[in-house]
């Protein structure tokens, strides 16, 4: 379709649009109100209740009647126009708006100029100077000779592609602002949505609306139901949805309650994946009669469980509660009884000695009497499921947390009352990032309530700033806020750490440059966002000789990278080589005991994980270790998710050390025969070749050799010095003293930890003695000679 083509097609829609240009709606409704009140004043006034003569009021209410009734007709042509049924053409009214302002010459300013064009720019994300800016800056002009767009999908969606691939100028700006092509066509399809809801709210002729109003004779249909209007209150909910988070979910239900017998349902589902909103969504459909009719009229009704509680003192007054509240709905023949938490309810009835399930399955038979009872997932499995006879006469309809796409679109219905509560504005890209975020950083909690957390957070941090637009960088410092874990545009400290993340680990490291380099790189991607969301923020497999500095890399990088007070989270892998070894990970399924790992990762979900000696584990504690490298997170044993998607997992090896020695001997490299010494493991079945595949990367640390040894020691004997230094002696450390360090402490098998034991039977046995003699005091200048370790090895 051409553009001349789409111009003819909105032709009809120009009358009410020069109408708009002339005066809007949003003045019509303006004045309409004001006209309106005036109208009731003058004919109070002129009544002669006030004035006994009053000619000149009556004159002025007939002529604020005369133009109220020109606003209410210039508003019902408007109406036939907006309200049009145009199911084939979707949202063509809009974009109507938009060519009525386009000149052939410039497509892009006809959007620009355009009420819904601006709004639309808004709602992405972009604000008002911004857009002013594009629009006096740009060079290039979209004329209309090649502006060509296919119609087989949404009319609307296509002219924004068009529009898009058509105007590089206008392209840039969006990507400059991080707005892809389809974020900004579902930003506008929510637009045209939001506005229509708007619209639809000054609709009072539409049935949604009338069927809110109250009716004659509404609750002559329960009878004498006073238990039953004393217990439970009506179901509250807001008859504007749009979206249903759980569409299948209320089918089921729908088919369940319109049965002629039997007509129950129990709604099984995690906490916080919406149960209660099944039943919302069910109301709705049957408020706008798009339910099946056996279902039109009916009241749904919520159980007041602490009100039950607070009179169910004893048996008999449970009882006769019980009997009176359902006997009444089933005398009215038109009640939906909710019990919100029928394990709760079953308690209830326990404490006083009242199995209530039987008691309610009297009930449950009945087909005048429609039961709803919800359940988590848990006192489903626990409580409610074992109750055989209940369970026969109720349909089980399991609630699962609805799919991201019905997620964002259930939160853009919400929106509109957070914005109104607090006098904010929410950017699309918020949204977006808001459900993005809770996938990512809490993956155990529910997503809808989550996001929807995130974002009512957001607004705290847009206040900070003195704005009213909430946008993603407010998003993702909520997301900061909670869990600490660093998040949005990169801060200068952390850049300045990532920048110069290999000279700050060789200040604790020694040696083994291919190692800090494989490292810091695969870290600055993960930074970068460049990497797999799903996957943990970095994943290495140190393999190499005990000594060389496998742990001393992961402690330094942990507390550069993390800083300080982060811990680092250690797993002694020997210690898991048992069967029983993957339950006392995760938690014990039998025994209800929380699991190692998974309640580290939940109090550090940020942070380092240390695996030390990992071919000493499990072979199932290495399967589920290829799930948690593959997919960033497992399930404990209560089902609950547990993320390492925040996490650096490194897992140290002494595996394949031989022929790392046997390479280094003959003056080979190690990084030369990487794939050799690689495929080594896999042979002798250390391994997994999946499991080696999961990590980012594998990393061979060579042994060290004298100058690396003499740097290590220089560093080891540092720490004696500080000690020192606090006691107001120094040390001197000479070549001689290094030199003799070095070659006591030199073992090709056990790296530099030799020089350890060397320093304390050396270098802090001779310090230590005379310091206990009085030989060394406050302000020693101690200086060892080979004189002092010769004696020391002649004694």
């Amino acid at each position: 379709m051409n553009f001349e083509t789409l111009k003819q097609k909105t032709r009809r829609f120009m009358p009410v649009f020069a109408l708009e240009s002339f005066i809007e709606h949003k003045t019509r409704l303006y004045f309409k109100k004001i006209l309106g009140a005036l109208s009731i004043l003058l004919l109070i006034l002129s009544s002669n209740i006030f004035f006994t003569s009053a000619s000149e009021l009556t004159a002025l209410f007939f002529l604020s009647v005369f133009f109220f009734l020109i606003i209410v007709a210039l508003d019902a042509f408007f109406y036939s126009y907006a309200f049009e049924d145009n199911t084939k053409e979707k949202n063509l009214f809009e974009l109507a708006d938009i060519i009525s302002k386009t000149k052939s010459k410039d497509i892009t300013g006809g959007f620009l100029r355009s009420n819904i064009g601006k709004y639309i720019l808004l709602r992405v994300g972009l604000d008002v100077k911004a857009i002013k800016d594009f629009a006096s800056k740009r060079k290039v002009f979209l004329n209309a000779e090649n502006f060509i767009f296919d119609t087989s999908g949404d009319i609307f969606s296509s002219y924004l592609k068009a529009l898009v691939r058509g105007d590089k100028e206008f392209e840039h700006l969006l990507i400059t602002h991080g707005i892809s092509e389809k974020t900004l066509i579902s930003s506008a399809l929510w637009t045209i949505r939001e506005e229509r809801k708007r619209m639809s709210i000054e609709r009072w002729w539409s049935r949604e609306k009338l069927e809110t109003l109250p009716r004659l004779g509404r609750d002559w249909s329960y009878g004498k139901a006073y238990t039953l209007m004393r217990m439970s209150t009506p179901l509250v909910f807001s008859p504007y949805q749009e979206n249903e988070l759980h569409a299948s979910e209320i089918e089921k239900l729908e088919r369940a309650l319109s049965r002629s017998v039997e007509s129950n349902a129990l709604l099984v589902g995690d906490e916080g994946v919406g149960k209660m909103e099944v039943v919302e969504g069910l109301v709705r459909r049957i408020m706008r009669r798009l339910s099946p009719k056996e279902l039109h009229d009916k009241h749904f009704f919520v159980l007041d469980q602490e009100h039950l509680v607070t009179e169910s003192t004893d048996a008999p007054t449970l009882e006769r509660l019980l009997l009176s509240l359902f006997g009444e709905a089933t005398r009215a023949g038109n009640v939906v009884v909710i019990i919100p938490d029928i394990a709760n309810f079953i308690h209830i009835g326990e404490t006083v000695g009242v199995d209530v399930s039987e008691l309610l399955v009297r009930f449950l038979q009945s087909s005048e009497v429609t039961i709803i009872a919800i359940a988590d997932t848990d006192d489903f499995n626990r409580v409610v499921s074992k109750r055989r006879e209940f369970m026969q006469h109720v349909e089980k309809i399991q609630v699962d947390e609805g799919d991201e796409f019905s997620i964002i679109h259930t939160l853009e219905d919400s929106i509109l009352f957070l914005e109104k509560e607090h006098n904010v504005f929410f950017s699309y890209l918020a949204i977006l990032e808001s459900v993005e975020s809770a996938k990512r950083y809490f993956v155990d909690e529910p997503l809808f309530d989550t996001a929807e957390d995130l974002l009512i957070e957001a607004i705290a941090y847009a206040n900070e700033r003195g704005g009213y637009m909430i946008f993603r960088d407010d998003v993702l410092r909520a997301v900061e806020s909670r869990t600490g874990v660093p998040t949005g545009e990169i801060s200068s400290k952390e850049k300045d750490h990532l920048l110069k993340l290999e000279e700050l680990l060789h200040e604790r490291v020694v040696g083994q440059k291919g190692a800090v380099q494989a490292i810091s790189d695969s870290l600055r991607r993960a930074r970068s966002g460049l990497t797999n969301p799903n996957r943990p923020l970095g994943s290495f497999l140190f393999i190499g000789p005990t000594g060389v500095g496998k742990t001393e890399t992961t402690k330094a990088l942990s507390e550069i990278f993390f800083g300080a007070e982060a811990p680092l989270i250690r797993l002694d892998m020997s210690e898991y080589g048992t069967e029983d070894s993957v339950n006392r990970l995760i938690g014990g399924f039998d025994t209800d005991t929380p699991g190692v790992l998974a309640s580290m990762l939940r109090e550090q979900p940020y942070g380092v994980l240390l695996l030390d000696e990992f071919e000493k584990a499990d072979k199932k504690v290495l399967d589920l270790f290829l799930q948690i490298l593959d997919e960033g997170m497992f399930s404990d044993a209560s089902g609950r998710k547990i993320s390492a998607r925040n996490t650096i997992i490194i897992a140290t090896s002494n595996a394949a050390s031989t022929e790392i020695f046997d390479t280094v001997k003959s003056g080979g490299d190690i990084l030369a025969k990487k794939t050799e010494i690689v495929e080594k493991i896999i042979e002798q079945g250390i391994f997994k070749p999946e499991l080696l595949n999961r990590f980012d990367g594998i990393i061979l640390f060579h042994p060290l050799e004298s100058e690396e040894l003499r740097k290590v020691a220089e560093k080891m004997l540092g720490r004696v010095m500080w000690r020192l230094k606090e006691k107001g002696m120094t040390l001197t450390v000479t070549p001689e003293l290094l030199d003799f360090l070095v070659e006591k402490g030199t073992d090709q098998k056990f790296g530099a930890r030799p020089l350890n034991r060397a320093i304390q039977d050396t270098v802090e046995k001779i310090i230590a003695d005379r310091i206990i003699s009085g030989e060394y005091k406050a302000g020693s200048d101690i200086k060892l000679t080979s004189q002092d370790f010769e004696f020391l090895l002649a004694t």
